[in-house]
């Protein structure tokens, strides 16, 4: 499913759950208003296709927002994107339903084609607090990474563990979006509850 319409079917589930859930819908306003420890993962199901998107604050897997200055940094930033390339440490679909992994690309947004120096240092400065912008917003950098996987049998699909959590301890909170054939809601998942149930 393109990135547009399935990021136009996200924001339509949760505003039909605002009457019903606002505390959900609050957060999920926090979210997108970067909050560290919180993530969104939508989770699409299109044929046999199981689509799943992480996005939230750059900080929830690396600690800080900037590209990496020092070596402890850089090797931060390695393990991370090691981590970010395999699915299966951001969620496990139930293994009854033959969910395989497509090999995803996933590049922090510093390294994205297009990212200029000059951002990065501006990002550093306002970080560290080492250059004057007046009263110039902090920089935040987030995180968007989508992976999908080829069920054999999607409809026994019914639970995924949002592993996630164990990957990525600076994810607290994570507002999951399930979208597909007769079925649509959101759900908070938390490190003590990380399996979103389907059926």
């Amino acid at each position: 499913m393109p990135g547009l319409a399935r990021n136009a079917l996200v924001a339509a589930v949760f505003a039909l759950a605002a009457g019903s859930a606002s505390a959900d819908d609050h957060t999920h306003r926090e979210a997108k208003a970067h909050v560290h420890g919180v993530a969104e993962i939508s989770f699409v199901i299109s044929g046999q296709t199981l689509s799943v998107s992480l996005d939230g604050p750059l900080a929830n897997v690396l600690g800080y927002e900037h590209a990496p200055v020092t070596a402890e940094e850089r090797k931060t930033a390695q393990t991370a994107t090691r981590l970010l390339n395999d699915p299966l440490r951001i969620a496990r679909p139930s293994d009854k339903a033959g969910c395989k992994p497509q090999t995803p690309a996933i590049v922090l947004p510093f390294d994205a084609p297009g990212r200029h120096d000059h951002e990065d240092q501006h990002a550093r400065d306002d970080e560290h607090g080492d250059a004057d912008h007046g009263d110039a917003p902090h920089v935040h950098m987030d995180l968007e990474a989508t992976y999908t996987f080829t069920c054999a049998r999607i409809a026994r699909l019914d639970h995924i563990d949002v592993t996630a959590f164990k990957t990525f301890p600076g994810i607290k909170t994570v507002e999951g979006v399930v979208l597909g054939p007769g079925i649509q809601f959101s759900r908070r998942l938390t490190p003590s509850a990380p399996v979103l149930k389907l059926k």
